[in-house]
């Protein structure tokens, strides 16, 4: 089984630009949030070294891709695109 970073660093080999997120959660954990994503190598490393069980982030517009994430609670559905 690959780790987060190897993960990480095949998605950007894919063109994805990813960042780190919270264990667990969602929420970009580096300084300037989604405007940190990468595709180098060198600075992917960098953020799994420092926090080995990041998530894993993909900023979808310089990815060229859409994100839909449906988020159900008991009485709604709440729709949200990025």
């Amino acid at each position: 089984m690959k780790t987060k970073k190897e993960l990480a660093k095949s998605y950007a080999e894919m063109r994805f630009w990813v960042l780190p997120l919270e264990h667990l959660g969602k929420k970009p954990i580096t300084p300037n949030g989604y405007k940190d994503a990468t595709r180098g190598q060198e600075k992917i490393e960098h953020y799994w070294d420092i926090q080995p069980d990041s998530n894993i982030g993909i900023s979808c517009e310089p990815s060229g891709i859409i994100g839909i994430d449906f988020i159900r609670n008991r009485r709604k559905y709440k729709f949200t695109s990025t």
